[in-house]
């Protein structure tokens, strides 16, 4: 019997290892969801420009579709005290993946996934729990 388990893990190991690059090595769509995350915190409504105004779903039952709902929950945002910290980022073909630590009615975690199409996200999908 031969044993292939470890080529496997060793691949899995590296792909782990450059899902997470430093700041710098970013990509634009990992940049952009990271400036739409802070926009959160800072009010910028610019950030919100990378989202598709014609096709934007929202899959949050808070949240409208559309950019803006989004734009209505950036300018609520810094009144609130939001804060988000943004740890870790990584992009799967049209997919962006975020894990953030926010500030919002008491500490939370979240994790966020965006979906690109033509240089636009078009949909999002998260899930906010609190930090025990």
């Amino acid at each position: 019997m031969r044993v292939t388990f470890l080529p496997v893990f060793a691949a899995a190991a590296a792909i782990v290892v450059t899902a997470t690059p430093a700041a710098a090595q970013h990509s634009s769509r990992e940049k952009q969801v990271a400036a739409l995350l802070k926009s959160l915190e800072t009010g910028d409504a610019k950030a919100a420009s990378v989202i598709d105004a014609r096709s934007y779903r929202q899959h949050n039952l808070n949240v409208a579709d559309g950019p803006a709902a989004f734009r209505s929950l950036v300018r609520s945002g810094p009144k609130s005290g939001v804060r988000v910290q943004t740890v870790r980022l990584f992009e799967d073909c049209d997919f962006v993946f975020a894990q953030s630590i926010y500030e919002r009615g008491g500490p939370k975690v979240g994790f966020d996934i965006f979906r690109f199409d033509k240089g636009k996200i078009v949909e999002h999908w998260d899930n906010l729990q609190s930090n025990a």
